[in-house]
């Protein structure tokens, strides 16, 4: 959760924080600030998992969820969804690779940083990415790590090319 607010005192950004927000931003606020506040966060708060399952099983398990960013589009409106959306894009192999690195010998890192990607890509609509990242979160040692990181990679592209094609609907 990322407070917004008029007020850029120190003590609404400490109240912001204190009620559990994870960011606070001061306005006015610009795409870029906005999205650089996302990027720290990668994606906000964590969806509850059973209702993300049973989301990706009501849609057939799709690979994107295009409702996902027409809500935030409604919310903040086209021209900042696309900026976000592309910083994304950019962002997302970088994490990824990262998570490979991990993967060699520290799992408990590996394990927080599946956890950023999985609410990165819910954050996008990217609901296989979310699940398979949610899965190398909960188990990160277990075997053929390096396989699921691959199958990983495939989900980002796939899901790249899905972001990059989206268009708001009208």
């Amino acid at each position: 959760i990322i407070g917004l607010t008029a007020n850029a005192l120190r003590d609404s950004e400490t109240h912001c924080l204190a009620s559990g927000m994870t960011r606070f931003a001061a306005k006015p606020i610009s795409a870029a600030r906005l999205g650089e506040a996302l990027a720290r966060v990668l994606g906000g708060a964590a969806p509850d998992q059973a209702a993300g399952a049973a989301a990706m099983q009501a849609r057939g398990a799709r690979h994107f969820d295009p409702a996902v960013l027409d809500r935030l589009v409604h919310d903040i409106a086209a021209g900042p969804t696309l900026d976000v959306v592309n910083h994304f894009v950019a962002l997302m192999p970088i994490q990824l690779a990262r998570m490979t690195t991990l993967a060699a010998g520290d799992p408990e890192a590996l394990a927080a940083a599946a956890t950023r990607l999985k609410r990165a890509a819910h954050g996008f609509g990217l609901l296989r990415l979310a699940q398979a990242a949610t899965e190398l979160a909960e188990a990160p040692t277990a075997d053929g790590i390096e396989g699921r990181l691959r199958d990983m990679q495939a989900m980002l592209r796939t899901g790249i090319d899905e972001l990059r094609a989206w268009r708001p609907t009208a």
